[in-house]
């Protein structure tokens, strides 16, 4: 009987998406040959093509992914809940548009989450942990008048959220307070 009623209780979801698309462009000079033209123009740059030998540093990136995203809720009663999620995130291979024109390894993050949310009557609160694991962080970084983008290793990140509010009956009165914590760090570089 008690299975039943935790079954009954219970909300759960499954989905995720395909992602897939090819990067390809030539940089020689101040040149960027992209598929639709030059930077990113309809109008193809003269001798933009793979075959030219002036643009001998051709580079092609892919990036596919498998991005699910699971949730089960529990509701433990009538206007709350306990749940957790899992979900894989990616950011797709890319190349820099400027020198170094590197090709940049595709960033996935697996994510993690664990809370409890209420509301009843005028209270309202929300508490959840995280955490989040990178792989191949693409990390932004301004380099004089340019901005270049490399890979880190990966990172590791965790945390703490927590929400509480408050109407305060028969007033025009909303008390509310939030707090974070949160662990960040790189695991290399």
């Amino acid at each position: 009987r008690l299975f039943n009623r935790q079954w009954q209780s219970t909300t759960s979801f499954i989905g995720g998406q395909w992602v897939e698309g090819p990067t390809t462009f030539v940089a020689s000079g101040s040149t960027i040959c992209l598929p639709g033209g030059i930077n990113g123009s309809a109008t193809p740059a003269p001798g933009c093509s793979e075959a030219n030998p002036a643009y001998a540093n051709w580079k092609t990136v892919t990036g596919k992914a498998w991005t699910p995203h699971v949730v089960i809720r529990y509701n433990l009663s009538r206007g709350t809940n306990i749940y957790a999620s899992w979900s894989r995130g990616f950011k797709a291979a890319t190349i820099n548009s400027g020198a170094p024109f590197n090709k940049l390894l595709p960033e996935k993050v697996d994510a993690f989450e664990v809370g409890i949310k209420t509301n009843r009557g005028g209270f309202r609160g929300e508490a959840s942990a995280f955490y989040y694991n990178y792989k191949n962080n693409q990390i932004s970084a301004f380099n004089g008048t340019t901005t270049v983008t490399s890979n880190s290793g990966g990172a590791h990140v965790y945390g703490l959220d927590l929400s509480l509010s408050y109407k305060v009956p028969d007033m025009p009165l909303n008390l509310r307070g939030s707090m974070e914590y949160l662990h960040a760090r790189y695991t290399k570089y």
